[in-house]
């Protein structure tokens, strides 16, 4: 059960979360030298994401593809790369044997 003020504080933290910018995560309070936050409060910097430049890469590739053979609603993700191996083997494994690729 919860107590009143336990329940005021997760009004206030859900409020506090939805205020977040979407594109960079930080909030106007930070910002705020009136509410105690600082104009220099955060710097941009670069940083490099092997995942993401994988992600990128695919995406790249994917785009480059004929317009005919481009399915809509394909979306690129980063899987492991065990469960990768998984399913290639499985898929290799199904359409070697004749009666699984008849039952398919």
């Amino acid at each position: 059960m919860w107590t009143d003020e336990d329940r005021d504080k997760a009004i206030w933290h859900a409020k506090y979360k939805a205020e977040r910018c979407s594109g960079c995560g930080t909030h106007p309070d930070e910002w705020n030298p009136n509410k105690g936050g600082d104009r220099q409060a955060y710097g941009a910097v670069e940083e490099r994401c092997a995942g993401c430049a994988a992600l990128e890469q695919h995406q790249e590739a994917l785009s480059s593809r004929a317009k005919e053979d481009r399915v809509r609603g394909v979306r690129v993700v980063l899987r492991p790369r065990a469960e990768i191996e998984r399913r290639v083997a499985a898929e290799r494994a199904k359409s070697a044997n004749p009666v699984e690729r008849r039952l398919a």
